[in-house]
């Protein structure tokens, strides 16, 4: 009987141990395609999907030497549908309109209320920008659209105001951002 009580108790140990584990052979050839996958997805990364873009206070802007504001600047964002940040490369196309006056008062002699009307005679100014995933800091991208036709030295009005549409085109696809108010000088 203490033998037997013997045999069981190495036999335990054994199983517990694991050295008397049943062999068996595994497949490796699709844990091998997975460890390839992997490697490549290491090395090449995913985009993450855009869902929609945000603008951050564009603005009118002076960035060189002269007193003149040079064009306007924004600050652009794609995001996922999870709101995550994504760096990414494209083209941001962005069109500029003035504002136009939408009731006039004759009794008055001017403008009482102006709109930013997206027509073809109201355009001041149209820019595509090439956006690279060096543009990107932790808030996202600086975008600088310089002015080309319109002169804001020559503009006589105090406070020109103006409207922009952003069109950010990556990833196969369009992404728009509007600004109703915008500072022309």
């Amino acid at each position: 009987m203490k033998k037997i009580m013997f045999l069981i108790f190495i036999l335990a140990i054994l199983l517990i141990s694991g050295c008397a584990s049943p062999t068996y052979t595994k497949d490796n050839s699709q844990e091998t395609s997975n460890q390839q996958t992997n490697t490549q997805e290491e090395i090449e990364p995913k985009e993450k999907e855009i869902t929609y873009i945000s603008l951050l206070w564009p603005i009118s802007k002076n960035w060189d030497s002269d007193p003149e504001v040079d064009g306007i600047e924004i600050d652009l964002t794609p995001y996922t549908k999870n709101d995550e940040m994504v760096e990414t490369e494209g083209i941001v196309e962005v069109k500029l309109w003035e504002y136009t006056c939408t009731d006039y008062s004759e009794m008055l002699e001017m403008c009482i209320e102006k709109d930013c009307v997206k027509s073809e005679d109201a355009l001041l100014e149209e820019w595509n920008v090439p956006l690279k995933k060096e543009d990107f800091d932790f808030m996202g991208a600086t975008i600088r659209a310089e002015y080309e036709k319109y002169d804001p030295t020559e503009d006589e009005r105090n406070y020109p105001q103006g409207c922009i549409l952003v069109t950010l085109k990556a990833q196969d696809k369009e992404f728009s951002a509007e600004e109703d108010s915008v500072s022309l000088k």
